[in-house]
């Protein structure tokens, strides 16, 4: 596998998704760390639902608030 670059701004995106993913954090909260409306935050996760199920990748949904 190679090697990834991306921008201090980009990790923290990536962290926060996956923590949308996992369950610590709710799409609601995502969207105000990353300043975001909640509607893009709930499509980007949706974006990347579909990516992962495309895959063949099972994802747990997290509890809503």
């Amino acid at each position: 596998m190679g090697w990834v670059l991306m921008s201090e701004r980009e990790l923290h995106r990536v962290e926060v998704r996956q923590a949308v993913r996992a369950g610590r954090q709710i799409v609601t909260a995502a969207a105000r760390t990353l300043g975001i409306s909640r509607r893009q935050a709930l499509r980007s996760a949706t974006k990347q639902l579909g990516w992962l199920m495309e895959r063949g990748i099972t994802v747990r949904t997290a509890p809503q608030e």
